[in-house]
């Protein structure tokens, strides 16, 4: 009994190893004069709009005025963004907060987010200089219409993949290989983050009667697409 156990122990593990051997062989087989590589198209594009997010706050010990007082003053901004037809507007992030010192409660912080967006940078600008006298700029930044920018990915993509296939023409006959398959490509796109515009302004910023206009330079973004992937060649 147990010499057969011994040889049937022997037969199971001969029997894995010629499996194992003929996977191990098989994948080699798979991966057998395949060659991976990218390539890259790139182009720049000029920002054609324009964000800016603002804030109405308020801070003190009675609430009821504080959301008054931050109330108004979004009214105020919306009334004179409304004048200008290319601009869009929209407000978020309507906010009550206790605030603290040592702490202990002291107070209380009320805040209301505006967001605008326009392809008018000068228009925008202009409001933008008006809004500080009451509101507080969070965040300047310059972005592509989208679909400007998808028009132009898609015309990269094409060339990405024109530029894929001849260079996989060209590692074939470096290799003296007869023809070539593709395994497997992907495309991916890498965007420079938008430049944070420098603005100009005057020495008594918060002052309204002194708040002076910003000046922006639009500028430009990289848009690269790559496509990588791998081929198989063959004799």
């Amino acid at each position: 009994m147990k010499s057969f156990n011994c040889l049937f122990s022997i037969l199971f593990f001969s029997i894995f190893c010629l499996s194992a051997t003929s996977a191990i062989a098989h994948d080699d087989t798979n991966i057998e004069n395949q060659i991976s590589f990218s390539v890259n198209t790139e182009a720049e594009i000029a920002n054609d709009q324009l964000i800016i997010n603002m804030s109405a706050e308020a801070q003190g010990n009675n609430l009821e005025d504080l959301a008054n007082q931050v109330n108004k003053s979004m009214a105020w901004a919306l009334k004179e963004t409304n004048k200008i037809k290319q601009i869009k507007a929209q407000t978020l992030n309507y906010q009550t907060q206790q605030t603290y010192a040592k702490g202990k409660p002291n107070g209380w912080r009320v805040t209301q987010s505006l967001s605008l967006s326009s392809k008018d940078i000068k228009g925008l600008s202009s409001l933008m200089g008006k809004l500080q006298s009451k509101l507080k700029t969070q965040s300047v930044e310059y972005q592509i219409t989208p679909k400007r920018k998808k028009d132009l990915e898609d015309q990269l993509t094409t060339e990405a993949l024109k530029l894929f296939s001849i260079k996989a023409n060209k590692i074939t006959q470096a290799l003296q290989k007869r023809s070539f398959t593709i395994v497997q490509i992907n495309i991916s796109t890498n965007n420079n983050p938008p430049p944070r515009p420098m603005m100009a302004m005057s020495r008594g910023l918060m002052e309204a009667d002194r708040v002076t206009t910003p000046t922006f330079q639009v500028g430009t973004q990289k848009v690269i697409i790559s496509a990588s992937g791998s081929i198989k060649l063959t004799d």
